[in-house]
């Protein structure tokens, strides 16, 4: 079963800009990728804010 969060556009424009961000978690045991978990959240968080600024004067995410 499929299941869709959220809106979706399907009228996308063409455009030749893009993202693609892989990650392989089983390319290296798990104790040594620990740490590098926060740092990937916090690198797409930062990327994505950039897009969805939302309410600026919401302090309430604060």
């Amino acid at each position: 079963m499929t299941e869709i969060f959220g809106e979706f556009e399907s009228d996308m424009p063409v455009t030749p800009e893009y993202l693609i961000i892989g990650f392989s978690p089983s390319s290296i045991p798990l104790k040594h990728r620990w740490r590098n978990n926060g740092l990937s959240a916090d690198f797409l968080a930062d990327y994505l804010t950039t897009f969805f600024l939302g309410d600026p004067d919401d302090t309430s995410a604060i």
